[in-house]
């Protein structure tokens, strides 16, 4: 299964061109609209993260998967 963990490591010069994306856009939270806004003026790029992922929400979640994970 693929996923996107919607993980960013932005330059700072980019980084502040998120005030700009607000206020061009008014859209603060919705995954991906501010990096679909940045394609369109400048290069983006892509990893694909090696290993396993588990979104864990809460502590709850965090010891049922550490119980899963081999030792």
């Amino acid at each position: 299964m693929l996923i996107g963990a919607c993980i960013y490591i932005l330059p700072y010069g980019t980084l502040l061109k998120t005030r700009e994306y607000v206020q061009q856009s008014g859209n603060r939270d919705e995954p991906g609209s501010f990096m679909e806004w940045l394609c369109d003026r400048e290069a983006i790029y892509g990893y694909m993260l090696q290993g396993r992922l588990w979104d864990i929400g809460t502590i709850e979640g965090y010891k049922e998967i550490e119980l899963k994970l081999p030792r």
